[in-house]
């Protein structure tokens, strides 16, 4: 591969590292039988949290960095996540922690 072909595949990679494009997909934190709660990341950084049966959602973006995905809502209402080892999203909360596993 020409040095000039290496620049280019390296840009276009932090581009879709910046832009979630890596963190892209759905992912769900099952809370009991029946009920849960989804995270579905688009590749464009929109997010979109929604929940069943309950059948509410909200529409907002996100941000990669590293290991952790930052959700934006509409509100500003923001939320830091962590991807683990195994592509999923997790976060802790009074000591529990959460798993959204990717679908």
């Amino acid at each position: 591969m020409s040095k000039h072909a290496s620049v280019l595949v390296y840009a276009g990679a932090a581009l879709l590292a910046g832009c979630g494009g890596g963190a892209a997909g759905e992912y769900v934190w099952e809370i009991a039988p029946g009920i849960s709660t989804t995270i579905t990341l688009q590749g464009n950084g929109t997010a979109t949290v929604s929940t069943s049966p309950a059948g509410q959602s909200a529409t907002g973006r996100y941000e990669v960095d590293g290991d952790r995905v930052t959700i934006i809502m509409s509100d500003n209402d923001l939320d830091v996540l962590t991807i683990d080892g195994d592509g999923n999203l997790s976060k802790t909360v009074q000591g529990e922690t959460l798993v959204w596993v990717k679908q």
